[in-house]
C-alpha cells in the first residue's frame, strides 16, 4: 500500500519528469548540432545564391553542402576554399604541411574586401583519410568546364557533386576535425571547397554531433599559414551565417601556382596492422588478477571509509562505466584492427545501454531508497559531465542537457527500485517498472533523431 509521502513524491518526480521532457520537445538546440542533420533551406534552384571560387574560374558554387541532390537539405557551409586541385590539397594536408617543397549581413551579398587572418602558424597536424556521411555541394558551369569530379563538359548548367577526398585530425570515436574536400574548375583554374567542422561522437545518439565551425576553420588556418607553397590566406564574406559559430566569412587559401596540380604527387599509403592489441590481449589475465587484488584490499578497508562502501561502488561506478567506454572505445580504434569504428561503438554501446542500469540496480540492494536515487542519479550525472571534460569539449545544448537529465533521473529510479528489491519488495517493483521504461525511452529517443 502506497502511503501519502510516498505517492506524493510519485507525482512530484513524474511531473518533473513530463516537464523535462516537455522541454526537450520544444528546446532549440542553437549551439551544437548533429553532424548530419543541421538545417533546412527552402529555396528553388532559380533562387539560390551562388559565389565565385576563383576569379580564373568560370565555374560557381552555392556555399553549403546538402544531403541530398536537393537545396533543401542544407547542412553545413563551405567554409574554405584553396586554389589547387583536391588530389593536391589532400596531398598537403596529409604529407607535406611542414615539408620543405622543391618546385555582415544576414541575407547574402556579393564577396565582401578581404579580411585579413592572423599570421600565426601553428602546430603541425596529422591529418588521415576518413569516412564520413556523403554530402553534396552544387556547381554551376556555365562554361563546362571539367576537372576531377567528372562534369560532363558539354553540361553548360549545374551539377551536383559527391566529396571528392575526406580527411580528418582526431579520432572518430572521440573527437575530430572534419574536413570535406570538394572538386571545382579545371587545370589552372581547379579550385577546392572545403567545409571544416569539429565534432564528437555521441554515444547516446550513436553518431557525430557538430560542435563548432569556427574551431575546424582556424586550425587548418593556422596549419596551413606560413607553408612556403601558400602565397595569401584571406577572408572573403559569403553571408553563410546561422549556422551553429559561422560567422558568414569564407578563408581563401592561394596556392603558388607551381603546387596547384596534382600531377607527380604519390599518394600510396600503406599501413600494416600493429602488434600492440594482440600484447594487449595477453596482458588481460595478468591485469584481471592486479584487479582481484586491488579490490581484497578495498573491501578490507572499506570498514573505515564514512560512507556505506556500497554508498561510494554506486557513484563511483556511473561516472567509471561512462569514461570506460569513452577511453576504451578510443584505445581500440588506435589500435587499428577495423576500418569500421562503428563496428566497436557496436561492442561498447551495450555496456553503456545494459550495463548502466544493471550495475545500478545490483549495486544499490542494500541502500535506502532515497539514498540510491540521489547516488545513482548524481553519479551518472558527474559522469556524463566527466565524459564531456576529457573529449574536451566545453558547451553543452539545451535539448541535450534536458536528455541528460532525464536518463539521469531514469537512472535514479532503477537504483531506488533495487534497494526496494533488498528492502523485500519484490524483484519487479513499480520503481524498477518506471524506471527501465523511461530508460529504455531516453535511450531510443536520440536514435531517432529527436534530440
Amino acid at each position: 500500500m502506497i502511503d501519502k509521502l510516498d505517492r506524493r513524491r510519485v507525482l512530484i518526480l513524474s511531473a518533473a519528469v513530463i516537464v523535462v521532457l516537455s522541454l526537450l520537445v520544444f528546446a532549440n538546440p542553437t549551439t551544437v548540432q548533429d553532424a548530419s542533420r543541421v538545417s533546412t533551406l527552402q529555396q528553388t534552384p532559380e533562387g539560390v545564391h551562388l559565389v565565385e571560387p576563383d576569379a580564373n574560374s568560370t565555374a560557381r558554387l552555392w556555399p553549403y553542402t546538402s544531403r541530398s541532390h536537393s537545396f533543401s537539405e542544407r547542412t553545413l557551409p563551405i567554409n574554405m576554399i584553396v586554389t589547387g586541385n583536391a588530389t593536391r590539397v589532400r596531398y598537403i594536408l596529409m604529407e607535406q604541411t611542414d615539408a620543405e617543397w622543391n618546385v555582415t549581413r544576414d541575407e547574402w551579398v556579393p564577396a565582401q574586401p578581404e579580411k585579413p587572418v592572423a599570421q600565426q602558424p601553428g602546430p603541425r597536424i596529422d591529418w588521415g583519410s576518413t569516412r564520413g556521411a556523403d554530402r553534396y555541394v552544387y556547381i554551376h558551369n556555365p562554361a563546362g568546364q571539367t576537372g576531377e569530379t567528372g562534369v560532363d563538359p558539354t553540361n553548360e548548367g549545374g551539377i551536383w557533386v559527391p566529396e571528392t577526398y575526406q580527411v580528418h585530425d582526431g579520432t572518430y570515436l572521440g573527437t575530430r576535425t572534419h574536413i570535406r574536400l570538394y572538386s571545382g574548375g579545371s587545370g589552372e583554374s581547379a579550385w577546392t571547397a572545403m567545409q571544416i567542422h569539429h565534432e564528437h561522437w555521441d554515444w547516446f545518439r550513436l553518431r557525430h554531433t557538430v560542435g563548432s565551425l569556427e574551431k575546424g576553420r582556424t586550425e587548418v588556418e593556422r596549419d596551413l599559414i606560413g607553408a612556403p607553397f601558400v602565397t595569401d590566406v584571406t577572408r572573403e564574406y559569403h553571408a553563410t551565417r546561422r549556422t551553429i559559430d559561422a560567422d558568414g566569412w569564407t578563408t581563401i587559401i592561394d596556392l603558388d601556382e607551381g603546387y596547384r596540380s596534382g600531377v607527380g604527387v604519390d599518394e600510396t599509403n600503406s599501413t600494416a596492422m600493429s602488434l600492440a592489441p594482440l600484447l594487449g590481449l595477453a596482458l588481460v589475465p595478468a591485469f584481471a588478477r592486479r584487479v582481484d587484488g586491488v579490490l581484497d584490499e578495498v573491501r578490507e578497508r572499506s570498514a573505515q571509509w564514512p560512507l556505506p562502501p556500497r554508498s561510494v561502488l554506486l557513484f563511483g561506478s556511473m561516472v567509471a562505466i561512462m569514461l570506460a567506454v569513452r577511453i576504451g572505445a578510443v584505445t581500440v580504434e588506435s589500435w587499428g584492427i577495423t576500418e569500421s569504428p562503428k563496428l566497436i561503438a557496436a561492442f561498447f554501446y551495450p555496456l553503456l545501454a545494459a550495463g548502466i542500469p544493471l550495475t545500478a540496480y545490483l549495486l544499490a540492494k542494500p541502500l535506502e531508497r532515497d539514498d540510491a536515487f540521489f547516488l545513482a542519479m548524481f553519479g551518472l550525472g558527474f559522469g556524463i559531465l566527466a565524459d564531456y571534460a576529457y573529449i574536451g569539449i566545453e558547451v553543452i545544448p539545451v535539448n541535450v542537457m534536458l536528455h541528460r537529465i532525464v536518463l539521469s533521473v531514469a537512472i535514479g529510479i532503477i537504483a531506488a527500485g533495487g534497494a526496494r528489491y533488498g528492502a523485500g519488495d519484490g524483484r519487479f517493483n513499480r520503481h524498477f517498472i518506471g524506471g527501465v521504461v523511461l530508460w529504455v525511452c531516453s535511450l531510443v529517443w536520440p536514435l531517432l533523431g529527436w534530440v
